[in-house]
Order: C-alpha cells, then structure tokens, then sequence
C-alpha cells in the first residue's frame, strides 16, 4: 500500500473526511473516492476490511455513521415521536379539564420540554455545521452582533484551539492556555465565553499584584460628613458570586502567593475572606465558575518572557492546551485582507523572521498579533516599509540596532507587493 500523497490528503480534508481517517488510506483507495468510483461508505468499507483489528479507527467510523442516522431518519421519527406525545398530552388535557388546571400545566410542562428539546436539535446542527467548516479548511463561526460585551478581536483566534477550549468550558473544567506571546490565546477564552455566552471576570497578573485586588478589602469612605467602613469586593468575589469564569491573563507573572491562592480556590470553589468586618466568611462558588489561566510559559523566566514557574501542585488542578501560531489561520487573514498574491509573500517574511529566532539571531518572535497589527497599518494606508517597521522589526530592537537591521533585511524578500492604500 503506498502512503497517501500531500496532495491528495488536502483533497480528502476537503471533502470533510475525518483525519484519522486520512491517516489509515492509502494512495490507491483515496483516488478511487475522489475519481467517484466509488462511494465514501464503500470506502469505509473497504478500510476497515483492510485495517481489522484497528478499534479506534472502527470507533470514529462507526461515530461518522452514528451522525449520519442521527441527522436523516432517527430526526424525523423523533420528531414523529414527539408529534404523537404532544396530541396524546393534548387530548388527555381536554379529557381532565373538568378536574382543575392540573391537566393544563401538565400541557404546559410537555410544550416546555418539546420547546428545549428543539432548542438543543438546533443547538448540534449549528456545532455540526462548524465542524464540517473546519474540515473543510474553514475558520469559527464569526460573531455579527453590533455590540459585544466580551470584546473578541476574531481575527486572533486560533480555529482548533479555540474550540478545544470551548470544549472543557463546556465540561467545566479549570483550564490553563500556554503559548507564546500574540497567538491568541486570551482571545481564544474570550471567544469560548462569548459562544457559551458566559460571565467573564478578566485580571492581568504582574508580579507586585497584591491578594486583595482578587479577595476584595475594606475601605474608609465619608459620605455627608460620616466616616464609615465599606467593604470592596475583589475580581475573584465577584467571580464566584455570580458564577462567572474567573480569567487570569499572564497567570505565570502572579507572585507565588496568589497561585497557590488561586490552587485551593480551584480546588475546593470557596475562598476565606482575611479582612474587616468579613474577615472569617466563606465565599462558595455559585455553578459555572470556573478559572481559566493564560501563561506564556510553564517554567519560569526564558530570556524573552519575565515569568515564574508555576507550581507543580497548582498546574495539577489545570487542563493545560499548548498553544502555537496558527499559520493557516494567519493565511486566511492575509488573504482576506490583502489578497493571496500579497498574502504569500507577507507570509513568507513571517516564516523567515520567526526562522530568525528559533536560530537566536533575533530575541523577540512575530505572533498573530503584530500580523494583525500590520494589515490593519496597510488597509490605512501605511506604506510596506513602514507597517514592517512599526509592527514587526522594531519589536526586535531600535532603529539601527542588529536586531531591527536584520529584520528590516527581510522585507528585501517581499518587495514587488503593492503598497496597499
């Protein structure tokens, strides 16, 4: 069996097959699915002919199947299901009504429940419909709301990620993001809370934070000439009280004191207030909250990022997701922004200068967010030069230094792009 080509594995991501899927074809058979000789059940077919014993490949094929049945025929006999309940409630109602209105609420109760159960039909088609965007070469869902309390900038949500976060939200779950700086990793979080449409309570952390910006403290305040003390509840209060998902940005920059304080909330969801006249009272969590940390790194300072290590015993209380730039986001980015002619050569200087300090000729990386940064400088009306310089050469150093020299050398490699108005 010969492997299955570059190529032809695009084609097959194309058509929505599954990556595992992909993974076990071989050559041969993935031609004759996209020549159309044969049909993708007869594919699956003969895969799992050839690939006996291959449980988990058995598993996601028998999952692909499940989907199928669940989107064609089981619907509709639910839906008949449901028909047939609805008119048997309804008559049962107009039997009892001479006996109260207990019949009634009972018919109100069922139009309830037939109204959720539609609701969560729905809710699968619309998850259903991203992941086949997705395997397509597709991005999210974008939000088209005029107003948007969370503040998500799409443009830097990372596709998969995003949605493996979204995911262990839904499973409430504690999370921590790691990644380097600028591939969208708090974007991300707020991108799952606005799709979830959870309360967010979000704190950038830096190393002089002290605990009573998150517990809350007591504070003298005069109000017609009277001097009283009033209590100020802190983020994470406030995070708790209302069930909100407690986020914390750059948590590898907390002092050690506030991680270990977020460890035991994280783990047992109440926090002991330590000061004025709520000195001593429990804070439970109310259901949803959750904490959702954000890291550039696991294991303290690097050189690029001021961190400290966070502890081994707190980092166990986290799901971790490695973050990375995601280049065919980042491409997709480009290409709507610029064009893809534009966009290749853009992203080829991206590649060289992120080439440039994996080999330590430079001390800082480009991430999504200076791309961003410098489509938007082009759309408005910035030259190539200086958009390169003002978002992306002088996060290496100052005008004239070797870093910003080096960096300013490679846009030699995208002349000829349109300076774009």
């Amino acid at each position: 069996m010969v492997k299955v080509q570059a190529s032809t594995m695009q084609e097959l991501q194309a058509r929505g097959i599954h990556g595992l899927v992909r993974q076990r074809l071989w050559e041969e058979l993935a031609q004759e699915f996209l020549r159309g000789e044969i049909g993708e059940e007869e594919m699956y077919e003969k895969l799992l002919a050839r690939r006996r014993g291959d449980a988990r490949l058995a598993q996601v094929v028998a999952k692909i199947r499940g989907g199928r049945d669940r989107d064609g025929e089981t619907a509709q006999q639910q839906k008949r299901f449901f028909t047939v309940k609805k008119k048997t409630a309804t008559a049962a109602v107009t039997a009892t009504e001479t006996k109260g209105t207990k019949g009634t609420t009972l018919l109100e109760q069922v139009a309830q429940a037939l109204a959720t159960i539609d609701a969560q039909q729905k809710r699968i088609a619309e998850l259903e419909e991203q992941i086949r965007e997705l395997a397509a070469g597709g991005s999210v869902t974008r939000y088209t709301g005029s107003d948007d309390p969370w503040h998500v900038s799409t443009d830097y949500v990372p596709t998969r990620q995003a949605i493996m976060l979204r995911k262990l939200l839904q499973q409430g779950k504690h999370i921590l993001a790691v990644g380097p700086a600028g591939c969208g990793k708090t974007e991300a979080v707020r991108w799952a809370c606005r799709e979830e449409k959870r309360p967010m309570v979000l704190v950038s952390m830096h190393a002089h934070v002290m605990a009573d910006a998150l517990e809350g403290y007591s504070t003298l305040v005069v109000r017609d000439g009277v001097t009283t003390q009033e209590w100020c509840a802190g983020a994470l209060q406030r995070a708790m009280e209302s069930g909100a998902v407690f986020v914390v940005d750059e948590f590898d920059r907390a002092p050690v004191a506030i991680q270990h304080m977020l460890n035991d909330v994280a783990q047992s969801k109440t926090l002991t207030l330590r000061e004025g006249e709520y000195a001593g009272k429990r804070i439970e969590a109310k259901p949803g909250f959750l904490v959702v940390a954000t890291a550039n790194t696991l294991n303290g300072s690097t050189g690029e990022y001021a961190s400290t290590s966070v502890d081994r015993s707190t980092l166990s209380r986290f799901r971790v997701l490695q973050f990375t730039y995601d280049e065919d986001a980042e491409r997709r980015l480009c290409e709507a922004k610029v064009g893809k002619d534009t966009a290749k050569r853009v992203m080829a200087a991206f590649a060289k200068a992120r080439k440039l300090y994996s080999d330590g000729e430079v001390e800082t990386t480009l991430g999504t967010r200076h791309l961003a940064h410098m489509l938007q400088d082009l759309a408005d009306g910035w030259s190539l030069t200086e958009a390169w310089s003002m978002s992306c050469a002088s996060m290496c150093g100052e005008d004239g230094s070797p870093g910003y020299r080096r960096m300013m050398q490679i846009l030699d490699g995208i002349k000829g792009t349109e300076e774009v108005a």
